[in-house]
């Protein structure tokens, strides 16, 4: 037993499934299954069932345990399904039939899993966005996927009222976190939602409260309509290759298969988790990692619609979790509160930390405090999402462990992926598995490339140690990752150039020690003109979501460029890395590096 099993009293058991799955000790075995924990095997009998079987099965062995707490709200497994079940038979009555796309605008809440469990019940397909993102980017997804249905929040409706102004819908939902509320925090809720104003929608949209669809008029759907494994069940956002978005079509089988291995490498009983869910389950991490695999394994979820650090410490003690998936500015946040207040930590045992690497400095602080390890895995929204994972009993600090189990992963020369490369070598990272996309919507060059005879390009650079882990060197491409958000530097540079006397623009990440990354921009005037950063800076608000707005504006006369005029964005990453060291060894406690400390 391991000082994290002996501290906690949590042992890993033989593989239990509420579903049906079961371990596969006869698939494939490659070098990395050696140093596997013993009582892993290298594959899984992934059951041929849809995910909302998961809820089914969930609800039939633990009826009456928690499925989510939220603030004043606790709904057990049977209650969820009953809802789901209602909604689902409203959902068909208006019209909602398989294959129809649902455009989630939504932060988790009850509501959230609600809705998105009657949209798989119906064999609709779910569509997740940004709550944050403004209402063009929501209606460039409506036009895009063709969505039959939009869901929104009371509190915040601009997003998607103005994005029906643009792509009318045919129905509109609006749902509420008000009836979860204490009696405290109802009054400034319903403040908020007075301030919101009247909804407006075009004629040809319907609108709809939640309450309504928890009528009765229409029969409950007693079973899912569809029995299609190869069906998409979530049209995820991503960059694909190019770093404009694209949008993964993540099959049922996927996910199935994505449940399988998250539960086959923690190997918890059924029914005895309880995980802190404040990762967005707009991310396919949050849906994939948090929702559908603690439904699956019957487990206990207390949501969070957004990152509140002290609320996070008081949850830790109230409801003691097992499992507790982050970001790394997150576990920075957590030990700031850990140290100004400690919290007793008696369960916790899974660790889990991606999107970015974590610094040691964090992590061993968390240690320290908790008793408990990060474990760092790797994944991507094409792989729904993970790849490699790391566990308690073998995780290996700065490595984003092992592949999971019926996952085979190569590294192969970056220049065309043809070659596989020696051991310890850099290369851009490949993959195949059951938990791999289907493609991109609507979008087969891109598939092509990025899907090559089974493998997956990932885009990452990695390298494999001799033991079967594996560390992230570097991306590919020029993704940037910022409190577990992708941006896209070329969409952000598109409306960039579109402001007031800007006359070119180039955006990189520069390291941050809270988010991962910050967006750093690099802005032409136009010539006789000058640009103002702050003033940069307010003229995006309108255009993008907050997270993707440039922290920092540095005005250039010109952009370096090869002699075909593309944009050498090494180089000014080779800038800020510059300047970065200038100012730790001059001591400028104005510069960026300096607030690292």
């Amino acid at each position: 037993m391991t000082d994290v099993t002996a501290r906690f009293g949590v042992q890993r058991g033989r593989y239990r499934s509420i579903f049906g799955a079961a371990e596969n000790w006869n698939a494939p075995r490659f070098s990395w299954h050696d140093h596997y924990p013993k009582d892993v095997p290298p594959g899984c009998h992934i059951p041929e069932i849809r995910v909302e079987i998961l809820l089914e099965k969930a609800a039939e062995a633990f009826p009456d345990r928690p499925v989510i707490h939220f603030y004043s709200t606790t709904w057990t497994y049977r209650e969820l399904l009953a809802r789901v079940r209602q909604v689902a038979g409203n959902f068909q009555k208006l019209g909602i039939k398989a294959g129809d796309r649902i455009l989630f605008v939504l932060p988790n809440s009850p509501e959230y899993v609600l809705l998105w469990f009657a949209a798989q019940y119906c064999g609709a397909e779910v569509v997740p966005a940004n709550p944050l993102y403004p209402p063009k980017e929501v209606a460039a997804l409506l036009k895009r996927t063709k969505a039959k249905m939009l869901i929104g929040l009371d509190v915040r409706l601009e997003p998607c009222t103005g994005a029906i102004e643009e792509y009318p819908v045919d129905l509109f939902v609006v749902t509420s976190i008000r009836p979860h509320l204490p009696a405290q925090l109802r009054a400034i809720y319903s403040l908020k939602t007075w301030f919101s104003g009247k909804i407006k929608v075009p004629a040809s949209t319907k609108l709809l409260r939640m309450e309504s669809l928890y009528s009765q008029k229409a029969s409950p759907l007693t079973a899912p309509v569809s029995t299609d494994l190869d069906q998409i069940a979530v049209a995820q956002p991503t960059g694909g290759t190019t770093g404009s978005p694209k949008l993964a079509m993540i099959t049922h089988r996927n996910l199935m298969a994505q449940v399988c291995q998250n539960h086959s490498m923690a190997r918890h009983e059924p029914g005895t988790d309880v995980v802190l869910a404040v990762l967005p389950f707009f991310h396919v991490y949050g849906s994939t990692v948090l929702m559908l695999s603690s439904i699956g394994g019957a487990a206990t979820m207390v949501l969070f619609p957004r990152f509140e650090v002290r609320q996070l410490a008081a949850a830790v003690e109230k409801y003691q979790p097992t499992a507790l998936p982050l970001v790394p500015f997150m576990f920075q946040e957590l030990n700031a509160e850990l140290l100004r207040k400690p919290r007793k930590f008696k369960r916790l045992h899974l660790v889990s930390s991606g999107a970015s690497a974590i610094d040691a400095e964090t992590r061993e602080k968390f240690m320290e405090l908790t008793g408990a390890c990060i474990c760092e895995g790797y994944g991507l929204s094409e792989a729904s999402p993970v790849l490699t994972a790391n566990v308690p009993e073998t995780n290996r600090p700065g490595t984003v462990g092992m592949p999971v189990s019926d996952t085979e992963i190569k590294i192969v020369d970056a220049a065309d992926g043809t070659r596989e490369v020696p051991i310890g070598e850099v290369g851009e990272l490949i993959a195949r598995g059951p938990q791999i996309m289907k493609g991109y919507l609507d979008n087969p060059e891109e598939t092509r490339q990025t899907i090559r005879d089974g493998w997956l390009y990932t885009g990452d650079l990695a390298v494999m140690l001799p033991d079967g882990y594996f560390k992230i060197v570097d991306r590919k491409k020029d993704m940037i990752i910022s409190g577990g958000l992708n941006i896209f530097p070329s969409e952000v540079e598109a409306k960039l150039v579109t402001l007031p006397n800007v006359a070119d623009a180039a955006v990189v990440g520069q390291r941050d020690r809270r988010w991962g990354e910050r967006v750093i921009a690099y802005v032409v005037p136009k010539p006789g003109s000058k640009l103002d950063p702050k003033e940069l800076k307010e003229l995006c608000r309108p255009l993008m979501a907050q997270y993707k707005i440039p922290r920092d504006f540095q005005i250039v006369e010109k952009l370096p460029v090869s002699f075909l005029g593309k944009l050498r964005r090494t180089e000014l990453r080779s800038a800020l890395t510059t300047a970065e060291n200038t100012s730790l060894i001059e001591g400028d406690q104005n510069s960026a590096s300096s607030r690292f400390e």
